[in-house]
């Protein structure tokens, strides 16, 4: 007699359109979806107050959990409105279809176990005087980033700014100073990430100024 471990649920990425974070997930979670939109309190100013208010922690992507064997229950997630699609790897099954991309229940985990009463992610740390200079390769030695390299792009003399490679693409991260440290590069690994980086921080850059990129698909 075999013993039913149910089904086997993990995480997975959906990438959402701009600012549609919060309705995505209200609606997977209304659909019986275990959701997770994680968000932090971002400084601005609003005539000429400092103010805190909730912004996403990864803009444009969200996290869900499903049963990767149940497709009819995951796939209608790309028919959404406010979907983009659910985020998939290079990979792809013996059928041809591509794998959704999975993210580890501990990374997950380490997200929510930084929020606060309030249900904000703790990403603000105290403020330290700044010792790296923008170029610069930083490894990331503690938090929900530990282990990731990523170039040094500033700092508002509360976190420091890293551009990684995550979630399919380049995305910047703030972590507080002390979870940082520079990171031992070999002379050629140094020159290609550094080429890679240059690409696409104009890119990021160009599209913030209102260009348009050539490739849709990268959209």
């Amino acid at each position: 007699m075999t013993e039913d471990v149910g089904p086997a649920l993990a995480w997975y990425v959906v990438q959402v359109r701009p600012r549609a974070e919060r309705a995505v997930a209200a609606g997977l979670h209304g659909d019986g979806f275990d959701v997770f939109a994680p968000e932090y309190l971002r400084e601005q100013i609003r005539q000429r107050r400092k103010e805190r208010v909730p912004a996403p922690l990864f803009p444009g992507y969200i996290f869900v959990r499903f049963d990767i064997d149940a497709a009819a229950t995951w796939k209608p997630i790309n028919r959404m409105q406010g979907v983009v699609t659910v985020l998939a790897s290079v990979a792809s099954d013996p059928e041809g279809d591509e794998i959704p991309l999975q993210v580890p229940d501990e990374f997950i985990a380490e997200l929510r176990h930084r929020r606060d009463s309030a249900g904000y992610l703790d990403v603000v740390d105290e403020t330290k005087p700044i010792r790296y200079r923008r170029g610069e390769y930083l490894r990331i030695v503690g938090g929900t980033f530990q282990g990731f390299v990523g170039l040094y792009l500033g700092s508002d003399r509360q976190r420091v700014g890293v551009l990684l490679e995550f979630l399919g693409g380049v995305r910047e991260v703030k972590v507080p100073d002390e979870q940082v440290v520079l990171a031992e590069l070999t002379p050629e690994t140094r020159k290609r990430r550094s080429r890679a980086s240059f690409q696409r921080t104009r890119s990021m850059q160009r599209r913030s100024a209102g260009f348009k990129p050539s490739d849709p698909a990268r959209q």
